[in-house]
């Protein structure tokens, strides 16, 4: 007798069903109104499946605050850096500058940042 060779058959795999954002979005929206269990039933889904979307959703929620608020101290720190290099080119405008004119007799009246070098005919005397 010939032998008979059974093939094992593979099992048909079902395809995942891909579902949209806005169908998620009305998903969760009805999960809020009457429950995850009950939403789950009614859409024909696992409710293991709502949890994740929710999940996600929250996460993708506080990225956004989480960057709102790094463009907001991005913009702030942008600023400072702007004010610093405009005191700092000013400083550098100021040392760069003719020393302001002197008049011998009144050297002692000049305020420091005028007071370069000292005339030479008052060597002696302290400002």
């Amino acid at each position: 007798m010939a032998r008979v060779r059974k093939t094992a058959t593979k099992p048909v795999k079902a395809t995942r069903k891909r579902h949209t954002e806005e169908f998620k979005r009305e998903a969760l929206g009805l999960a809020e109104k009457v429950g995850v269990s009950e939403a789950a039933k009614e859409l024909g889904v696992h409710s293991s499946q709502l949890y994740g979307w929710r999940s996600k959703a929250e996460l993708v929620k506080t990225r956004g605050q989480v960057d709102q608020e790094q463009a907001k101290e991005l913009a702030r720190l942008k600023h400072q850096l702007a004010e610093k290099d405009d005191e700092l080119t000013i400083l550098k405008n100021l040392r760069r500058s003719p020393p302001c004119p002197v008049n011998e007799k009144l050297w002692g009246l000049l305020p420091w940042s005028c007071r370069r070098e000292r005339p030479s005919a008052f060597w002696w005397t302290t400002p």
